[in-house]
């Protein structure tokens, strides 16, 4: 086993940098942070002299990024946090990225995208629903493998013939040589639940200022060192508000929705505060973009504290200009240059920093959920 060291500095926002170093090379088996000191750990024939330039690059490139935190709006409690929730029968985590929510933890489920659903309902938002897979030509328009490529997750179909279908019948083929019965991609997992609405509207004309919201399954490899930190899923679920028209509607239905997140948080009596954010890009050559859009404000994150150093990303609120609109070609009656924006609420996310909070005790809950849990009987 080999090993790279890497001096880290004070300034560095390590929880970001942490996200890109298995990306850094497949030959990676695990990290930790000693000090100011981050010690990678690789096989053998790993090539521990690039691993290093691209850790140290990867570091530069934060550090000229890096922007101080705004927060737009908070409302602050002290917590008792709790960690006991990730049991059999209220929620269960397995390796990999995934949880499976039982009991009481599927009601909050509902509960939390019943609420985030009555705020899209107030702005006369239009349901849809959508399947779970993408079209490769549609994430290329979206330009999502250019922005955030080690997101994605590619699903293949096996060769339509009947020798690779004969092999597959042996699980130690299946275990050893699977790329040999698999064609060439054709779909991608939906990382992004607002991907649908602006492929479903390609090349139309919408009559007037639109709003949409959708509950979607999403999924992302956020990386194989990664999943042990809380929250982070590769396959969940958001309640997503999409907004298409004038640039006045725009901001202002992303302004109308700060608002009734943070009414919707004050009455749930949560820790948690809105920020100017941007997207978790890792590639260093797109790095130097959270620094842009943190400038713009296009970016808001509604972040929950679930211990008392520590908060996880529960809802984003966006405004996307042209950037899909365009390639798109989507047009709104009456409007020279129609934009979007959306908000999306991690649900599984919600349940983890609300449990975190609140603990699995329902006798301890806020009365707005008390009062669900009665209603569904």
């Amino acid at each position: 086993m080999k090993q790279v060291k890497i001096n880290l500095t004070d300034e560095l926002d390590f929880n970001e940098y942490r996200k890109q170093i298995c990306f850094f090379s497949q030959k990676i088996t695990s990290f930790r942070r000693e000090g100011n000191s981050l010690i990678i750990e690789c096989e053998d024939n790993a090539n521990t002299d690039k691993i290093e330039k691209k850790a140290n690059d990867a570091l530069k490139k934060n550090l000229e990024s890096k922007k101080e935190d705004i927060v737009i709006d908070e409302h602050l409690k002290k917590c008792k946090y709790h960690n006991d929730f990730y049991r059999d029968g209220f929620i269960k985590k397995n390796s990999g990225g995934f949880v499976l929510l039982e009991g009481d933890a599927v009601i909050l489920y509902e509960f939390f995208d019943n609420e985030f659903r009555k705020i899209a309902e107030k702005l006369d938002a239009k349901e849809e629903r959508y399947p779970i897979l993408l079209g490769i030509d549609t994430m290329k328009d979206t330009g999502y493998y250019r922005r955030s490529p080690q997101y994605t997750m590619f699903c293949s179909d096996v060769t339509e013939d009947f020798e690779d279908l004969e092999k597959m019948s042996n699980a130690s083929f299946v275990d050893k040589n699977l790329d040999e019965v698999i064609q060439i991609p054709s779909f991608s997992l939906s990382p992004s639940a607002c991907f649908h609405v602006y492929e479903k509207y390609r090349g139309q004309t919408m009559p007037q200022n639109s709003v949409i919201t959708l509950n979607q399954s999403v999924f992302r490899n956020e990386g194989r060192l990664n999943w042990e930190e809380f929250g982070r899923l590769r396959d969940y679920h958001v309640r997503e508000i999409v907004f298409l028209g004038t640039q006045e509607f725009v901001e202002q239905t992303r302004e109308n929705i700060r608002e009734e997140v943070m009414t919707f948080i004050r009455k749930m009596n949560m820790d948690a505060y809105i920020t100017v954010a941007a997207d978790a890009f890792i590639m260093p050559k797109m790095i130097k973009y959270k620094k842009y859009q943190k400038m713009e404000k296009s970016k808001y994150e509604v972040r929950v504290s679930y211990d008392k150093d520590h908060t996880l990303a529960a809802a984003s609120l966006n405004l996307h200009g042209t950037a899909f609109t365009s390639p798109f070609h989507i047009k709104v009656k009456g409007v020279d240059n129609p934009v979007s924006g959306c908000v999306g609420f991690g649900i599984e996310r919600w349940i983890l920093v609300f449990l975190a909070q609140y603990g699995t005790d329902s006798a301890c809950w806020p009365d707005e959920v008390k009062k669900f849990i009665r209603q569904k009987g």
